[in-house]
């Protein structure tokens, strides 16, 4: 049901927010991963870190070798109604 589906996307969610928060690289089978990256500007002294050498956080999905392989050989359309 609709219902069931958006309970197990909403605790599968927390859950992937939960181990990103913790650093991990999320692996999901033959769906692909997640992982965290940070990009932030490098300061020669640590006495010259302030607000401008901010850390920026970016999510990262990488599919699945199968899924790459699924999407490479295209997919049909339906147009919908």
């Amino acid at each position: 049901s609709k219902t069931d589906i958006f309970g197990i996307v909403t605790a599968l969610s927390e859950k992937l927010k939960q181990h990103i928060e913790e650093g991990n690289c999320v692996e999901m089978g033959e769906l692909g991963r997640f992982k965290i990256t940070t990009q932030n500007k490098a300061a020669k002294l640590p006495t010259l870190l302030h607000a401008k050498n901010e850390v920026r956080f970016r999510l990262h999905y990488q599919p699945s070798k199968n899924l790459k392989r699924w999407l490479k050989r295209g997919l049909l359309l339906k147009k919908m109604k």
